[in-house]
């Protein structure tokens, strides 16, 4: 149901490796001082970094994908990473898979490389080439704490990917609580559907089967009536027999009797499903078939 997030930072990461255990002069920079350069970035070496920038060296270019802040970002050295920014690196610069540092930054979940850059004044609303954000890339990968900061400095909750996913939805479907909650404090709309199907994050989450998220849904204002292709939470939950949330869902006002394009009701589900206990909660709570 989801896309695959950051394929190109996961290729930039395997590039940094080759970096960081000694290649980097295979990697194709003809000019010795660019080679020298990343390797000083991947390796964390800051006075190297600095004696280059002073002799002049080129510090905004790409060799397979990334740049020399990127490479340092990616591998941990912000002192490096900061000596690059002070001596004209472009915190911005776009990488050839429309990465920049600060998607590199929240995919790793690196709040205090977020920060930095932050201060260089990058962009928190730029996308890559799949339309995800530092924001949605960070919630992909549930890093709440890069939720404040991002949105802080402009990041918006509710933007949308290539593939029409909200960093909410993104957060929902992978079961990261502390950044569903982290989103809903910050803005995001818990009932905007999305996937190009109208799919919320509740219907996600019960999707998913991530009792903790529909919680959290839920006590945001989540609709526990809304559908997507006809499909509602309660019947989802009550499929899966999966008793607290069927339980969650009733008490937050889910309509218990409402049936699907086949006539079928989360009772007639549950019985079908063999749950007994889904049934049980279901006729107390007055459904019917």
């Amino acid at each position: 149901m989801f896309p695959r997030f950051g394929n190109g930072i996961s290729c930039s990461l395997l590039i940094c490796t080759t970096l960081v255990t000694g290649c980097a002069t295979s990697i194709g920079i003809r000019d010795p001082s660019k080679t020298a350069m990343m390797a000083a970035a991947a390796s964390g070496d800051t006075g190297r970094a600095k004696e280059l920038i002073a002799q002049g060296t080129e510090v905004n270019f790409t060799d397979r994908g990334l740049s020399p802040l990127g490479v340092a970002i990616i591998g941990g050295h912000l002192a490096t990473a900061r000596a690059l920014l002070d001596g004209g690196a472009t915190a911005d610069l776009e990488l050839e898979d429309g990465n920049r540092a600060l998607t590199i930054a929240a995919r790793q979940g690196n709040v205090e490389a977020v920060k930095l850059l932050l201060s260089f004044k990058t962009d928190p609303r730029a996308k890559n080439r799949s339309g995800e954000t530092a924001l949605q890339l960070a919630a992909w990968d549930g890093h709440a704490t890069l939720v404040q900061p991002l949105i802080a400095a402009g990041a918006d909750p509710n933007s949308r990917d290539a593939s029409d996913t909200t960093p909410l939805l993104a957060a929902a479907g992978r079961e990261k609580v502390e950044a569903v909650k982290a989103l809903i404090q910050a803005g995001a709309d818990v009932n905007a559907g999305g996937l190009k199907s109208g799919v919320t994050p509740l219907l996600l989450a019960a999707g998913s089967g991530h009792v903790n998220t529909v919680r959290a849904l839920l006590a945001a204002g989540a609709d526990a009536n809304a559908t997507a292709s006809g499909v509602t939470a309660l019947r989802i939950a009550a499929a899966m027999g999966n008793a607290l949330m069927v339980k969650d869902l009733v008490a937050a006002g889910a309509r218990i009797n409402d049936r699907d394009s086949q006539g079928r009701t989360a009772l007639t589900l549950a019985r079908q499903g063999k749950h007994s206990d889904v049934v049980k909660i279901l006729q107390a709570a007055g459904a019917t078939e």
